[in-house]
């Protein structure tokens, strides 16, 4: 839990030398979801062939960067427990693929299965390496632009009021 102050969460998250369990989870999620994604192509894909993972912590500059930091340093974690679940177990790569297993059967019946395991754990370590990271605020030159063909394919973008006023659910 960060604190309510933005003094006070940007100091929190310079003090952490790695990212919370939450965050390794939330990248495996998306390696996952990702690679489902891109191997199981639907006829009408609302959102495109693009995959992005959003992620919005802290309203200041300050903090993103930080947040960016961390976000790098999961990135990397959730790559060492995919590689490490391609010859074993790993509990939050197991767990990640078993809620999106027992999700696309609630949700999907018609389209339940999801790619074995070696097929999603190779996709998803694809998609976590070509993850293309960005920044969104008013200090960064990053966009995005969805629209655009040199938009990556996978997106891990950060950022604050930008962000979350662009975000549609």
């Amino acid at each position: 839990n960060l604190p309510k102050k933005g003094e006070d969460i940007i100091n929190e998250l310079k003090r952490m030398e790695k990212p919370p369990e939450s965050m390794i989870s939330a990248m495996i999620n998306h390696a996952v979801s990702g690679a489902i994604h891109h191997l199981q192509k639907r006829k009408f894909m609302p959102h495109g062939f693009r995959h992005s993972m959003m992620v919005h912590i802290c309203r200041e500059i300050k903090g993103q960067a930080e947040v960016y930091r961390l976000v790098n340093l999961a990135k990397t974690e959730a790559l060492e427990r995919l590689a490490k679940a391609q010859s074993g177990d790993e509990q939050l790569v197991d767990q990640s693929i078993k809620r999106f297993r027992t999700n696309r059967r609630k949700l999907r019946m018609q389209h339940s299965r999801i790619p074995n395991r070696t097929k999603l754990l190779l996709k998803a370590v694809q998609v976590l390496n070509e993850s293309a990271m960005r920044l969104l605020n008013s200090a960064s030159d990053d966009t995005l632009d969805y629209e655009d063909s040199t938009t990556p394919d996978n997106l891990i973008i950060i950022g604050g009021d930008i962000l979350s006023r662009g975000l549609t659910i």
